[in-house]
């Protein structure tokens, strides 16, 4: 059913609503992602700390690369909702899309498989143990082949979004994350079904995860696609334009998202300076911190999808509306997110250590002070996300890439280093600069999205 056709009406609630509805799924599908691949190094733990820590590195280097690559296809989503939206038979458009987007995957795929093929040599300059690092390659040589059915997930991710397929987007990644958990299981340990691969096991069971969600998409997306027109009408070759789409809106996303992880890659190894407990503190709060930034990243995406669409269907008033309520809802929840990291942060520490251990008191206590920091940046990165989401949903991400670039590398990076050396605060420093970095950007996106939906 068309936008058009089945928008809700112009109450705010009515908006919220739809969002949530887009958003709500993709939330989830993200966190089994993450489940995903805590469960895996919970499985390889078991192995032995020498092979969590070269699965860890190879686990680090293909996320990298799925992040850097991942952003560069989610420029699909902001294509096809608006396809959808201003077209009265979009399904021809939209498959032109998938198309290019199937073509970009498999060029991605080529200098990252080069790369990830290469860990041992990158790891091994860089001063990693030879051990170590031949294990990482080993492991990221397996995970490496998960790349192209990654890639089509995040596509037809994309494209069962923007037809509002709910229940889709939820349940198959679900179903697909817990038969990869077993299979990993098994990969890693044999138990007599299969010879037993040790920490490359892992592989095994991200590509049966990521092929079975794949194959179930595609089934799904042919019914649509025959429900539609015959099947025979669609071309398979890519068209220029839509290559080029791609690319102009998807590399400052990849972009933005690799000075992201560059800039906390960075707070890091800034924090190892100040000694093991400082650094174990960081971990926990990252952890906790990334994990309920999925939902802003959600929500983030609904709102790029609800601008698309709205866009597309040439209502003014109802893109600046689904842009606006993206910004809102973003906010809130992550603010209410933030209320209770700064209420109940034993809470949240528990999840991670004991907080009897007597040996846990150094690193409960820097947590706490971590985690009190993190909550304002919860809150300005809910309004950002939810800004830069409905910025995308217009096709513009080339100005936000550059305020995100200024606000971590110029603004949050140096204020890191000057509260956490210059004037001694150590590793809540490092966190405080951070919120600095990311109030400038959710100040500046804001300022932009107000700007760019005033002149639609």
């Amino acid at each position: 059913m068309r936008v058009h056709d089945s928008y809700w009406g112009n109450k705010p609630a009515a908006e919220a609503c739809a969002t949530l509805r887009i958003g709500g799924p993709i939330i989830v599908a993200n966190i089994a992602q993450i489940a995903l691949m805590s469960l895996n190094l919970a499985i390889v733990g078991a192995l032995g700390t020498d092979v969590l820590a070269g699965t860890s590195l190879a686990t680090m280097a293909f996320q990298s690369v799925l992040l850097i690559t991942t952003g560069i296809l989610s420029a699909t989503i902001p294509l096809m909702a608006k396809a959808y939206g201003e077209c009265t038979d979009p399904w021809v458009r939209i498959v032109q899309i998938l198309v290019a987007g199937v073509a970009t995957s498999i060029l991605l795929c080529l200098p990252s498989w080069l790369f990830l093929s290469n860990l041992t040599k990158v790891l091994v300059s860089m001063g990693i143990n030879p051990g170590t690092a031949t294990l990482a390659g080993d492991v990221a040589w397996m995970l490496q082949w998960s790349l192209l059915p990654n890639f089509l997930y995040i596509i037809l991710r994309s494209l069962f979004s923007v037809l509002q397929a709910t229940a889709t987007v939820a349940i198959v990644p679900l179903c697909g994350v817990a038969f990869g958990v077993i299979a990993s299981y098994i990969a890693v340990n044999g138990h007599g079904v299969v010879p037993p691969l040790g920490a490359s096991g892992i592989g095994v069971g991200n590509m049966v995860t990521m092929l079975s969600i794949v194959a179930v998409f595609l089934l799904l997306a042919r019914a649509e696609t025959r429900k539609q027109r015959s099947p025979d009408k669609y071309s398979i070759i890519p068209r220029r334009h839509d290559l080029a789409s791609i690319w102009e809106i998807g590399i400052s996303i990849g972009l933005m998202q690799a000075v992201d992880a560059t800039i906390f890659y960075l707070a890091n190894i800034l924090m190892g300076r100040f000694g093991e407990p400082s650094l174990a503190a960081h971990s926990i709060t990252s952890q906790i911190y990334s994990t309920i930034f999925v939902v802003a990243v959600g929500i983030g995406l609904a709102a790029t999808v609800r601008v698309g669409l709205t866009a597309g269907a040439g209502d003014k008033h109802a893109t600046r509306r689904a842009g606006w309520m993206g910004v809102f809802l973003s906010a809130g929840i992550m603010g209410a997110f933030s209320i209770t990291t700064l209420l109940f942060p034993d809470f949240y520490v528990s999840l991670f250590i004991d907080l009897e251990r007597h040996e846990s008191a150094a690193a409960l206590q820097q947590a706490r002070a971590f985690l009190f920091a993190a909550s304002f940046a919860l809150l300005l990165d809910g309004i950002q996300v939810g800004a830069i989401g409905a910025l995308r949903g217009l096709g513009d991400t080339r100005t936000p890439m550059l305020i995100a670039a200024f606000g971590y590398a110029g603004v949050g990076l140096p204020s890191a280093l000057l509260l956490s050396i210059g004037f001694d605060m150590k590793g809540v420093g490092i966190w405080y600069g951070m919120d600095i970095g990311i109030g400038v950007i959710a100040v500046l996106t804001l300022l932009r999205w107000r700007g760019y939906s005033a002149r639609i």
